[in-house]
């Protein structure tokens, strides 16, 4: 697997599935862990468990270089350390534990621990009176993750993810190629969230009762991204907006004959406004022959205070991005601006989408770029930074026949 995919694979297990991206600014706000801290770690009858392993998280399935402690069965730890003859494990710092569970196990015994953190109880090491933690005989939870809806097509499914929650924080997170995942879980009440590249994601309630020992969970269905059904169909055509920037309303249908990409973003959005100006230089050498961008902007929906559903308002939600971000540049090509309002996907997807064009689309997330060839046909999502994607797109380009 390429280090990119495995960076994408943890950093959605770490800060867990979203539909959304944030900006940076609102991780900031975040409590952190900046100091190293230690706990005592005990088996149900209170003794001292030496040679367990403790994280904050725990992973299964990708070797990563930021998570080098792992125990016999594979299981890799965020911060992790081993525990002394005194059950004692002193863990680095943590960093933002807000949406973490402190993970221990004892592979070799069979005993895990899941806890929710609390940094006010994590105190620094070679303190008196450290948190302790108690470690229950595990129950091994399996499953796997499939999607007919791909396998029909003749899809491969390709790296499945499997996370859980505990306290609606990231305790655990499994990855395969063959679909499969497995958990080592104390008894208690937990929250999986299964997805894969061109799937929603599909939660399923779990609960391992006391002296459980294994759970099969079978086949967890998971359902395609309309986006991933759409590939080789021709695009749904743009319905009515708020307004328009840049020029009069686009319909697709007119823009055959091109190469389009469209682009759904928000102002709200980091990593939206920060890639946009590798899309104005896309449109800059390429517009000439033949490439058109249609970008689709789409304000918080129910959380704007008020909605961005004219040029004027937009334009002044991008102020200083174009300052700071785009060296005082604006967005070069035509722009609809969209009034958020929550829609379903589908009947069987438990997600919902920002608005109904991302639903006719199947956006699931911000960024997303789409490319049409030039009879109107999706050919997939585009991503600006990758250069094999720029790669296809000057070949589609440079084939007047498509």
């Amino acid at each position: 697997m390429s280090a990119n995919v495995t960076r994408v694979l943890l950093a959605a297990f770490i800060i867990g599935t979203t539909t959304n991206s944030r900006l940076a600014a609102d991780e900031e706000n975040e409590p952190e862990r900046k100091q190293p801290f230690s706990i005592k770690l005990v088996d149900n009858k209170g003794k001292p468990v030496e040679g367990s392993i403790a994280g904050v998280t725990a992973y299964f399935g990708i070797e990563v270089s930021t998570l080098p402690l792992m125990d016999e069965s594979g299981w890799r730890y965020w911060h992790g350390a081993t525990s002394d003859n005194l059950g004692i494990a002193r863990l680095a710092e943590g960093g933002n534990v807000s949406k973490l569970c402190l993970v221990a196990r004892h592979a070799g015994r069979k005993l895990v621990a899941i806890e929710k953190i609390d940094p006010d109880r994590l105190i620094p090491e070679k303190t008196t009176g450290m948190h302790t933690i108690t470690l229950y005989p595990e129950c091994r939870v399996s499953g796997r993750l499939a999607c007919r809806e791909l396998s029909e097509r003749n899809r491969d499914l390709g790296w499945i993810t499997a996370d859980l929650d505990a306290w609606n924080k990231n305790a655990l997170g499994c990855s395969s190629r063959d679909g499969t995942f497995h958990f080592h879980l104390p008894p208690g009440e937990f929250k999986l969230r299964g997805f894969a590249n061109d799937t929603h994601v599909t939660v399923r309630e779990i609960t391992v009762k006391s002296g459980q020992r294994e759970l099969e969970l079978g086949e967890i269905k998971l359902f395609a991204t309309r986006l991933a059904l759409l590939e080789g169909l021709p695009a749904p055509e743009f319905g009515e907006f708020a307004a328009w920037k840049n020029g009069p309303p686009v319909k697709l249908a007119d823009l055959k004959g091109k190469l389009v990409l469209v682009e759904f973003w928000g102002y709200w959005c980091g990593p939206c406004v920060h890639s946009l100006p590798s899309l104005f230089e896309l449109y800059d050498r390429y517009h000439e022959r033949g490439l058109e961008i249609v970008g689709i902007h789409i304000d918080l929906g129910e959380n704007e205070k008020e909605p961005v559903d004219s040029v004027e308002k937009l334009d002044g939600r991008l102020t200083a991005i174009r300052s700071k971000l785009w060296k005082g540049r604006d967005v070069p090509f035509p722009t609809a601006v969209v009034t958020g309002k929550r829609v379903p996907y589908g009947a069987d997807v438990q997600a919902t989408a920002r608005s109904s064009i991302s639903a006719e689309f199947g956006v699931t997330g911000y960024p997303t770029t789409i490319l049409i060839d030039r009879k109107g046909v999706v050919v997939g999502q585009f991503h600006v930074h990758r250069p094999d994607d720029v790669v296809q797109l000057e070949k589609l380009l440079g084939d007047k026949s498509d």
